[in-house]
């Protein structure tokens, strides 16, 4: 087993009390010797604010001089020198280690650990960095999230929709990564990002990424944040998280000074909340935090975060990744692009994630093996969008057959929907864009895929079925729930594209709708772009389906919604030559049939307050609805 170097630092009183050792990652010392050094909170603080000075100089800067960078470099030797003793730096020059995990005080934080530097290199650059932070802060008991593959991952990209290098870092990393289906599962949301979509969804996913803007609130810091669609998803909301489901065990907070914080030097801090976004996130049960203690270019993140990913996916570290991204960023640009020097990484380095989660899926096995079904952890029951099913001996019915061939029937309807450019699905979770047809189509194939190896599993059973007594009666498929689903579309797609701000508008208007037929309780909405997800869950659990009535109406429930919904804003020059504003299409279509049962129009008043839009289109449709069904 590799050894890690971990390096232990107090301060209290002007006096840094420092331990230093290599060891196995998990083992732990009887003893362990400590040396003090010396040193002023005043004379630290002053080396802090010049290194910040010129390094916040130096990024915003495309390429820096040689002298700048020697600058840099100097002042990395001046932490160096004053912050470790002499048996450390020998330590830190003879090792062969390349995983050092720094264990500092909360008082701690704002230091650039990462770039100190040795003489010939900056840590950052010679080892796998991580922090790990002691704090006086009260924490409650957090649950634990369990890690299984695929891994469940969020983009959340361009959340303003003011940053175009953000929009095109998370289509980037959506599409570098949209093969990796085994091992992520990738999910992309852009532009009009609400706060409250990010609350809800947090908790759905191992990973997330964000690209766009942070704020970073000197006076208040529980008041930093991500910056929104409709204001800040600040440290303070990610507190008031807190509880019995985890939130993801890696957060990549990719915007400017996401990871600058003062020192977190309180007690229990009740007042204040928190100290920023990492303590918060850290406060909150995320294992792995990585954010920026400076600006970042903007065209520089994306090919970084793609470098880092590509690491992490491929079954390397955390810390070697973030490392090697680094790295190969500098070969890339030089050094004197300095956007590498910006980051920072809270928690253990040596994890290795691709390698955790075969072993928590080898040891998922072992248990099924021995200890037969069993419920499954509150974690894995998060990422299920329909809860988990308990595990019940049982016999599956023929009859089920034809309702999963009506499902494949309606699947490959809305795929010759998509081929032929007719919808333009709005996607929960992921912000559709030209390139997303293809994902769409490979979606769809894996979802084919899926629905025919369930029903080979019935094929299998046929003979059990025969024993199931009596046959469904017809009344049972009449009670195929009234279910919808609800699209965006542009019906002039590529006009449209070009056109940001209505496309913004178009799909503003969709999640819009989808909360106001919600919170107006006025059909059940069915959310087809898991469906994937949702099919691979059942699938492991066909031998819990019992009651063949019931399946059949949960079956139907997912596998197609009986009305889809289709929305589509246009300008008004389009309808009437010389009129100024938005019209909103609105269209109900019934799957079974294909007829248009409800049509109607709505004028787009406000669109900068398009829940109240949406909120009238619902009202309009609840009525309309009445009358029918």
């Amino acid at each position: 087993m590799e050894k890690v170097i971990v390096i232990t630092i107090r301060f209290s009183h002007d006096v840094l009390s420092l331990s230093a050792q290599e060891q196995l990652l998990n083992e732990q010392k009887t003893l362990e010797y400590y040396e003090n050094i010396d040193i002023s909170c005043s004379d630290l603080n002053d080396l802090c604010r010049e290194s910040f000075s010129l390094l916040n100089n130096a990024v915003k800067q495309i390429n820096v001089s040689k002298g700048v960078i020697e600058q840099i470099k100097s002042n990395g030797q001046s932490f160096f020198d004053k912050l470790f003793s002499l048996n450390i730096k020998e330590l830190l020059n003879s090792t062969k280690c390349d995983d050092l995990i720094l264990k500092i005080d909360g008082n701690l934080v704002h230091i650039p650990w990462e770039l100190l530097y040795d003489g010939s290199k900056f840590l950052c650059q010679r080892f796998n960095t991580g922090r790990m932070v002691s704090t006086r802060q009260k924490t409650a008991p957090l649950a634990v999230r369990t890690l299984h593959r695929p891994f469940r991952m969020l983009i959340l990209a361009d959340s303003k929709g003011d940053l175009d290098a953000a929009y095109e870092e998370g289509n980037l990393l959506r599409e570098r990564f949209k093969n990796l289906r085994h091992d992520v599962a990738i999910d992309l949301k852009t532009t009009c990002i609400q706060t409250e979509f990010i609350k809800r969804s947090l908790r759905k996913y191992d990973i997330v990424h964000f690209a766009g803007h942070a704020e970073y609130n000197l006076d208040d810091e529980a008041r930093s944040g991500w910056q929104t669609a409709d204001g800040i998803f600040s440290a303070d909301d990610i507190i008031h998280m807190i509880g019995n489901v985890p939130l993801p065990v890696l957060i990549f907070s990719h915007a400017c000074q996401s990871g600058k914080t003062e020192p977190w030097a309180g007690g229990s801090n009740s007042e204040k909340g928190s100290y920023g976004l990492a303590n918060a996130f850290l406060l909150s049960g995320v294992q792995h935090y990585i954010g920026t203690f400076l600006d970042i270019p903007d065209r520089a993140g994306p090919h970084l975060a793609e470098s880092f990913y590509h690491g992490l996916f491929q079954g390397r570290s955390i810390g070697k990744s973030l490392k090697e991204a680094r790295l190969e960023f500098i070969q890339k640009f030089g050094e004197e692009n300095t956007a590498w020097m910006a980051y920072m990484l809270y928690g253990n380095p040596a994890s290795k994630y691709i390698e955790y989660a075969q072993d928590q899926s080898a040891e998922a096995g072992e248990i099924q093996k021995t200890r037969g079904s069993q419920t499954r952890s509150r974690d894995t029951a998060v990422n299920q969008c329909y809860g988990e099913s308990p595990a019940l001996a049982s016999r599956l019915i023929h009859p089920l057959r034809l309702l999963i061939i009506m499902g494949i029937i309606i699947a490959a309807l809305g795929g010759i929907m998509i081929s032929q450019k007719i919808i333009r699905p709005y996607l929960i979770e992921r912000h559709d864009n030209e390139s997303a047809q293809i994902n769409i189509r490979d979606k769809q194939k894996d979802i084919d895929g899926l629905l025919a190896e369930i029903e080979d599993m019935l094929k299998k059973r046929q003979k059990d079925a025969d024993e199931y007594e009596g046959p469904v009666t017809q009344d049972v498929s009449s009670k195929r729930p009234l279910t919808m689903a609800i699209f965006g579309y542009l019906s002039e797609r590529n006009e449209a594209l070009r056109d940001r701000k209505l496309r913004q508008l178009n799909d503003n208007l969709a999640r819009e709708i989808i909360v106001a037929v919600q919170n107006q309780r006025i059909i059940p909405l069915v959310d087809r772009i898991h469906l994937d997800e949702i099919l691979k869950e059942h699938k492991l659990s066909m031998s819990d389906i019992a009651d063949r009535r019931q399946n059949l109406i949960r079956y139907g429930s997912i596998l197609g919604a009986r009305l889809i919904l289709f929305s589509e804003i246009c300008p008004y020059n389009k309808v009437i030559p010389y009129m100024k504003g938005y019209k909103a299409f609105i269209e109900v279509i019934e799957t079974e049939t294909s007829s248009i049962r409800i049509s109607f129009t709505h004028d787009i008043k406000s669109p900068g307050h398009m829940h109240e839009e949406a909120a009238a289109v619902a009202k309009t449709l609840h009525t309309e609805m009445e009358g029918i069904y």
